[in-house]
């Protein structure tokens, strides 16, 4: 946030301040004089802080092996602000490569931030949430999927 043009106050002689109400015989209650007033003219520019929206995956692919999907943030913080950034609004899709696949459950189980499923074949997870307010959609993570079956080459049905 960032403050545009200056505003200045000026105290009546009469005492009192902007934090206060002032002295009923002289300025701020019951309609008297104000004790303080403002000259100048200001408004506020706002500008949201783009935080990126990341998504990692464990452990490595084999067919029928589970595998847990994690969204996170670029950045969890703001210097010098001990509250953590918001994500909202959590998103996760899985497409598989083949069409007409069967394989479209994106998670078998989410806790939090997390999704874990069941790798069948090879496809893209996507992920999108709101991250400081702004929508991250769309992030992607290409999985193929390794047959152990086939001494770790790629799937193929």
């Amino acid at each position: 946030m960032r403050v545009v043009n200056n505003i200045y106050g000026r105290r009546n002689d009469a005492g009192g301040s902007p934090a206060t109400a002032g002295d009923a015989t002289h300025c701020g209650l019951q309609g008297y004089v104000a004790c303080w007033t403002w000259t100048g003219s200001t408004h506020l520019d706002v500008t949201r802080i783009h935080v990126g929206l990341t998504l990692t995956r464990t452990p490595e692919s084999a067919v029928n092996s589970y595998v847990t999907f994690s969204a996170g943030m670029e950045q969890e913080y703001f210097p010098g602000n001990p509250n953590p950034v918001d994500m909202s609004g959590l998103e996760f899709k899985w497409v598989p490569d083949r069409l007409g696949s069967a394989d479209t459950v994106s998670c078998r189980s989410r806790i939090g931030r997390t999704c874990t499923r069941e790798l069948v074949e090879p496809g893209t997870m996507h992920v999108g949430a709101y991250v400081n307010g702004e929508w991250q959609g769309d992030k992607m993570l290409r999985v193929q999927v390794d047959d152990p079956c086939h001494t770790g080459l790629p799937f193929s049905r």
